[in-house]
């Protein structure tokens, strides 16, 4: 197992090829890193599979490639405003906008997510 964790509050995480976008430059110099990705509600976590940064940029909030977001992983933050709206509840409102620096990291599936870790 990895020791870098990526949680999200949305309970559920791709496959295959996707983009997830964090808040500041934490995550600019991780290509390469395999991440555990952990789904989160509430005091639960649970790590669900393992996925490779293929790639990190940094951008303002609000200039992010529009063909970039309809990869995240998300179906809500495939558009700026849910994508706006998720950082907000993530971060806090008062934490995010349109100028704030964030990473999006490209990430490819290394095992499904949600497929047996039991042994």
């Amino acid at each position: 197992m990895s020791d870098e964790t990526l949680h999200t509050l949305n309970r559920h995480w791709a496959t295959g090829e996707f983009i997830t976008v964090r808040r500041g430059t934490k995550y600019e110099d991780k290509e390469g890193t395999i991440f555990n990705l952990c789904e989160c509600w509430g005091d639960d976590h649970g790590v669900v599979g393992q996925a490779v940064a293929t790639g990190t940029k940094v951008y303002e909030l609000g200039e992010i490639p529009a063909r970039i977001l309809e990869t995240h992983y998300n179906a809500h933050c495939r558009i700026y405003s849910g994508l706006m709206k998720a950082l907000q509840t993530a971060y806090g409102e008062d934490a995010v906008d349109d100028w704030t620096e964030v990473t999006v990291l490209s990430l490819s599936t290394l095992a499904p997510p949600n497929e047996g870790s039991e042994g």
